[in-house]
């Protein structure tokens, strides 16, 4: 048996590559599971960014306006409107209430009204609004009645328009 020894070579700046090394296949291998990792990457981003769907969109509150003493409006992103009435005035507790939504130029449906109070948390009270025709819909509650004399409560109107939701926040005022 012969034994082959090699001798070193003068390094001269160029590299040379053996192409039938196990340490090219081994490079090869490391450069396209580094390309499967990249694409996978990217598609995990694409997918964050365009198919995961987002929160609703919160519309931007009338503060000037109070329903406790008016009927109150928002504009839709599509350009409709909402119109929001709570009766009777003044608004009363342990009593039934009434409430309406109006939808106008808008394919928005109105499906909820979330009842919160603002600086003191109260129980959950959401009433289902029922489309009563041509853009109304309504529904009845009641609010229960606060420690406090003067409460400030949040009405939420949730909407759907397609996969979209939306949030309409209005507000208004009760005293015991």
């Amino acid at each position: 048996m012969m034994l082959a020894i090699r001798q070193p070579q003068a390094y001269t700046g160029v590299i040379e590559s053996e192409t039938n090394s196990p340490e090219s296949g081994l490079c090869l291998l490391c450069g396209l599971v580094g390309v499967l990792a990249a694409v996978l990457a990217l598609a995990v981003l694409a997918k964050a960014l365009f198919f995961v769907p987002h929160g609703p969109t919160v519309l931007s509150m009338d503060a000037s306006c109070s329903l406790s003493r008016e009927t109150c409006a928002l504009t839709l992103p599509d350009g409709g409107r909402i119109e929001f009435v709570l009766g009777p005035r003044p608004v009363p507790l342990l009593s039934p209430l009434k409430l309406e939504v109006h939808i106008s130029g808008s394919s928005a449906r109105p499906l909820e009204v979330d009842f919160s109070g603002v600086s003191f948390p109260m129980a959950f009270n959401r009433a289902f609004l029922t489309p009563s025709g041509k853009g109304i819909y309504s529904a009845q509650t009641s609010l229960p009645i606060c420690t406090s004399g003067r409460m400030t409560w949040q009405a939420t109107v949730l909407l759907e328009s397609g996969a979209r939701q939306m949030l309409a926040p209005f507000r208004f005022e009760t005293e015991r």
